[in-house]
């Protein structure tokens, strides 16, 4: 049993004996991204809102003019979005200053331009968000020690060494892990309206093969036809 930081798992979690629930932690570290990003968020609305004025049909074409490059849009949900997009607009921002004043106006592009404070902040606040990448990055790696990661030795280097139990921890539900949801919303996006008549049986074969894909290819699956042809045969 797992749990998220949704509404209905703490209701479930209070009814069920007070069951201590530990939140997803990629939603307690998107909420921390979200604070820290607090005195900034006027600057990065005015990024969202100039990424989605280059998303229409008149800006992606104008943006074609100088690079292949689209925008990138802030996610609510998900912090690195925030960090991908202040990378893109970094990138983006001296070419379309390169189009030229009257073009700009001609697409009502000059008014959402920053200016040049707002750019330098801009810049100094994406090295920022480098870190919150790197630390992200190094605490998902599979062979990570405390000693190949000088925060994570000083995280550990004060803490009690105990003998890890045989069984698993019952008194707490464990937080969703990134795989996990991952899984759910790759499940979400099949399971579209327009394949809800689909049988539960067969979208959990759909989700099987997407989710191993790196153990089967095109010519797995010609060997399984000629198995089943041969055997219609005999």
């Amino acid at each position: 049993m797992i749990g998220d930081n949704c509404s209905v798992n703490q209701y479930i979690g209070r009814r069920e004996g007070a069951i201590p629930l530990i939140g997803c932690a990629s939603h307690r570290f998107n909420l921390a991204v979200r604070d820290f990003l607090k005195d900034d968020e006027p600057l990065v609305g005015k990024i969202q809102t100039l990424m989605l004025k280059l998303r229409t049909i008149k800006g992606r074409a104008l943006l074609r003019r100088v690079t292949k490059l689209s925008p990138v849009l802030r996610n609510d949900t998900r912090w690195s979005s925030s960090f991908e997009m202040l990378k893109r607009y970094v990138v983006l921002e001296p070419l379309i200053g390169s189009l030229g004043h009257g073009v700009l106006e001609e697409y009502d592009i000059q008014p959402l331009l920053l200016r040049r404070n707002e750019n330098d902040r801009a810049r100094a606040l994406l090295n920022d968000l480098r870190n919150f990448e790197g630390v992200t990055k190094t605490l998902q790696q599979s062979n990570l020690t405390p000693e190949t990661s000088t925060f994570v030795a000083d995280a550990f280097k004060h803490r009690k060494v105990t003998k890890r139990a045989g069984y698993m921890d019952v008194l707490f539900v464990p937080p969703t892990s990134n795989e996990c949801k991952r899984f759910f919303s790759s499940v979400k996006l099949v399971y579209s309206d327009l394949r809800k008549s689909m049988d539960i049986a067969t979208l959990e074969k759909v989700m099987l093969l997407r989710y191993n894909a790196d153990f089967w290819d095109v010519y797995t699956v010609e060997r399984v036809r000629s198995a089943m042809s041969s055997r219609n045969t005999c």
